[in-house]
């Protein structure tokens, strides 16, 4: 299962309830308008294996729960509005092959 909905100029936050989307694999949501935190819900997404949000507006820290998203293989979030650290937990994540994150202070 994916959802595909880059670059459609889309705002506001992201529904709490597609962290209920247990089966997801992708989830692209970049180059959009999109503001806010990251729901808390995203923590369920386990299965997801390619996750992009550049080009946004969300606010807030990267959340420490992407650390237990072991099936990622693509994290972009280069440009998204989230600040820093950046999770410790990642470098433990053996599928993860391609990592894009950039942030400005």
């Amino acid at each position: 299962m994916n959802s595909v909905v880059e670059a459609n100029q889309l705002s506001g936050t992201l529904p709490a309830e597609l962290g209920n989307l247990s089966q997801i694999q992708r989830m692209l949501l970049s180059s959009n308008n999109f503001s806010g935190e990251i729901p808390p819900t995203f923590a369920k997404l386990t299965s997801l294996q390619d996750f992009r949000i550049q080009d946004n507006q969300f606010s807030g820290k990267i959340p420490n729960f992407i650390q237990s998203w072991t099936s990622l293989e693509k994290l972009v979030i280069e440009g998204s509005g989230l600040s820093g650290p950046i999770p410790s937990g990642i470098s433990l994540m053996k599928n993860l092959t391609d990592l894009y994150v950039l942030y400005f202070i």
